[in-house]
């Protein structure tokens, strides 16, 4: 999986990192360990290119030292239609 599409996902401010979580859990099952496995992944990825970012920014940094490799992953289930995704993510702000 591309990591840089949840980038983008989260960078939105109408979802966030939540909707990553509550994505994976859609996909995968709300309490799988896929589900947070990929989440994690997600996050870690994404703390990475901020520090990344960060170092190359920073007046007084050195050298990054930070490995931003990323690595593709098989998608394994099939999709859900657009509509009842965003029924079911809907679903599950009204329950919040």
């Amino acid at each position: 999986m591309n990591q840089f599409l949840c980038f983008r996902v989260i960078f939105d401010p109408r979802y966030k990192f939540e909707y990553i979580k509550w994505s994976f859990g859609y996909l995968y099952g709300v309490d799988s360990e896929m589900a947070k496995e990929r989440a994690k992944s997600v996050g870690d990825d994404l703390f990475k290119l901020y520090n990344l970012y960060r170092s190359e920014h920073e007046t007084f940094a050195g050298p990054s030292g930070n490995n931003n490799s990323f690595v593709e992953q098989p998608i394994i289930p099939k999709k859900p239609s657009l509509n009842a995704t965003t029924k079911a993510y809907k679903e599950h702000l009204k329950t919040k």
